[in-house]
């Protein structure tokens, strides 16, 4: 076993809302075994929805012997950390932290981050260009100047990190990780059907670019 897929649902409240008739989870997790380069997908839930979970995964064609379900809890970040101890150091190359509710992301995209560890990169993960303009404020939310948007990044998932990482992973997170590495970091280009889905309006839109294209992912 070489790539692992860390799939944290427990915090993700809209994990098993429903896109196209399926659940969020299930398109997050079709997403990961098409892009072909995960081998485990280790989805972390809480145990009120466990059952639920179980049938979400159990829906994506050829996943039945490539995942597992574990209790994770309120925290995100103690999610991620039991779900590294579940991961054997020894028969790991790249641990790949995604997030169920950005269900709509492209295969390609789990592909690009999985070869840039592949090819030297402590870590890599997908951004995409701040578009709006971004203005500082005080404690009293008065504007005090503006942010040089060229220099800003959204960041998107999935993340992916090279296993010898697997314990700084753990400590401090993915996203604070990310700042320890700086600039060895890998940054592909994000895509904007990899945004999350956590409002209804947000998965209204994706319901309707679905429809238009003839409900492909």
């Amino acid at each position: 076993m070489k790539h692992v897929a860390l799939l944290v649902a427990d915090t993700s409240q809209g994990a098993l809302a429903s896109l196209r008739g399926e659940a969020l989870l299930t398109h997050a997790v079709r997403g990961l075994i098409d892009s072909g380069c995960v081998d485990l997908t280790i989805v972390l839930d809480s145990d009120r929805r466990l059952a639920e979970s179980e049938s979400a995964v159990r829906a994506v064609p050829g996943a039945a012997q490539r995942y597992r379900v574990f209790s994770g809890c309120a925290d995100r970040s103690e999610s991620l950390r039991r779900a590294l101890h579940v991961v054997t150091p020894t028969r790991s190359e790249v641990l790949v932290v995604h997030e169920a509710t950005r269900a709509r992301t492209p295969a390609s995209l789990v592909e690009a981050v999985v070869a840039a560890v592949r090819d030297g990169a402590p870590a890599a993960v997908p951004v995409l260009p701040m578009t709006d303009t971004v203005k500082l404020v005080d404690g009293a939310a008065r504007i005090t100047g503006t942010s040089d948007r060229t220099r800003l990044r959204t960041l998107q998932t999935p993340m992916a990190f090279h296993a010898d990482l697997r314990e700084e992973l753990a400590e401090h997170g993915p996203e604070r990780l990310l700042d320890r590495l700086g600039a060895a970091v890998r940054l592909v280009d994000g895509h904007p059907d990899a945004g999350r889905l956590a409002s209804e309006f947000e998965l209204a839109l994706a319901e309707a670019a679905l429809a238009e294209a003839g409900g492909k992912r």
